[in-house]
């Protein structure tokens, strides 16, 4: 009788660490789950704008990718962003993001040299992640009319970044 209790105790412990290494592998591919991983925690067709030590959180509008360029617009109440990026070789030379922030919290952004308000800023990576782009830059404070960067006003631009989740859709369900 204790031989058959000690089997049992025996395949309880392996079924257990079986479980175990499972979920853990299923934590580890999961994509955007935790960690480092910059798209933690936003859901589809959203956007977080980090600025400095704060970030915004917008609803994409729209959103596509068509071959090697990345647009999207988003808002949310008084916010609203704007994004064109190059995902290709030098593509920070013809890649430009704005948010305004709303409330009078200002406008920032970047554009590469090779933009006609370039250069403002600079991108220092844009890349596709999953279903994602992640954009880090170092923002500059612009003129919400013109979009122009706000020169002689001691602004410094702030280090920051965007991360737009943006999902392919499948035509068949449209």
């Amino acid at each position: 009788m204790r031989r058959g209790v000690a089997f049992a105790a025996g395949i309880a412990l392996a079924i257990g660490i079986v479980l175990g290494a499972v979920v853990a592998a299923a934590g580890l591919l999961g994509g955007s789950g935790g960690g480092d991983d910059p798209r933690s925690g936003l859901d589809a067709d959203t956007a977080r704008f980090t600025y400095g030590d704060r970030s915004a959180e917008v609803d994409l509008i729209e959103c596509a990718v068509d071959g090697e360029t990345f647009v999207a617009a988003g808002r949310r109440g008084a916010m609203v962003l704007q994004v064109g990026v190059d995902l290709g070789e030098s593509g920070a030379e013809r890649s430009g993001v704005t948010m305004d922030l709303g409330g009078g919290d200002g406008t920032f952004g970047a554009f590469g040299a090779g933009l006609p308000l370039g250069p403002a800023g600079t991108f220092s990576r844009i890349e596709r992640v999953g279903d994602s782009v992640v954009v880090e830059a170092d923002w500059v404070p612009m003129d919400p009319d013109t979009l122009a960067p706000i020169e002689g006003t001691g602004a410094t631009p702030l280090a920051g970044g965007l991360v737009a989740r943006c999902p392919e859709t499948d035509p068949a369900a449209d």
